[in-house]
């Protein structure tokens, strides 16, 4: 998420408001329905700027034309975070071929080691549990859960296999506070590495609809420590959201020129 783009939310929301304004005195559908289906819109949307997902572009599917379809890739987002947590690892550690316990077992075993990959292999860092590891690993990470710098922490190969696996069954968690919006508005289509997770990050949904006032409030109680950032980039789904409407005003008025 390093690349990403400063949004402004105060300012997508008011686009978002003013394009949804523009289809509702355009459509032949009630102001209700205009609101529910372009907030399922954005509902959908919002998976494309979670982490894994999200980037200078979102992660949302591009058509034939080289043009954004609208749609999430979920599959690209999960790869990216694949990607992301593979450069982690290669920095994080200095890998030692599992082989070699056999020789830390021998009488001046960890001497061998230590001239063969370097001093800063000892057995202190070697005797650390995959568990132990996997803390250290999440204790080097910034707010935006990527390793700062490049710590090289000696361990063994099947220690690191280990910390990759259970990073990549991480995957989906914080994305998984949108279900239960999901669920309520009927956004289908969610993966099942997202599902996977059920209630573990709980959301919440509010529905407030009177004669006066219409209100949709989706929350995903995440304990991301970059979750200021994730809100913040809300504004992504609902600018994404306010284009779509703003091409279909478009069309529906380059058709009434036709006519």
């Amino acid at each position: 998420m390093s690349d990403a783009i400063r949004w402004d939310y105060a300012a997508a929301q008011a686009r978002f408001t003013a394009e949804l304004q523009r289809v509702a005195a355009t459509s032949r559908r009630s102001m209700r329905e205009v609101v529910l289906r372009n907030f399922k819109g954005v509902l959908r949307l919002v998976f494309a700027v979670t982490p894994p997902m999200g980037g200078r572009r979102a992660s949302i599917r591009i058509g034939q034309n080289g043009q954004p379809t609208g749609r999430v890739d979920f599959a690209g987002g999960k790869k990216q975070g694949a990607k992301a947590i593979a450069s982690d690892i290669a920095k994080a550690f200095q890998p030692i071929p599992a082989r070699y316990r056999a020789t830390a077992a021998r009488p001046g075993g960890w001497d061998q080691i230590a001239r063969i990959f370097g001093t800063r292999v000892t057995r202190e860092a070697l005797e650390m549990s995959p568990e132990q590891l996997l803390a250290w690993y999440k204790s080097k990470r910034n707010n935006k859960r990527r390793i700062r710098g490049r710590p090289r922490m000696p361990a063994w190969t099947t220690s690191i296999a280990y910390v990759r696996k259970k990073l990549l069954e991480e995957q989906g968690l914080t994305a998984s506070g949108w279900i239960a919006g999901a669920n309520r508005f009927g956004v289908g289509g969610i993966p099942r590495w997202i599902a996977r997770h059920g209630n573990r990050v709980s959301g919440s949904v509010e529905i407030r609809d009177t004669a006066t006032e219409l209100k949709y409030l989706v929350r995903n109680n995440t304990e991301h420590t970059d979750s200021d950032a994730i809100q913040q980039k809300l504004s992504v789904a609902l600018t994404m959201q306010a284009n779509a409407m703003a091409r279909s005003t478009a069309n529906f008025i380059n058709q009434q020129r036709i006519r």
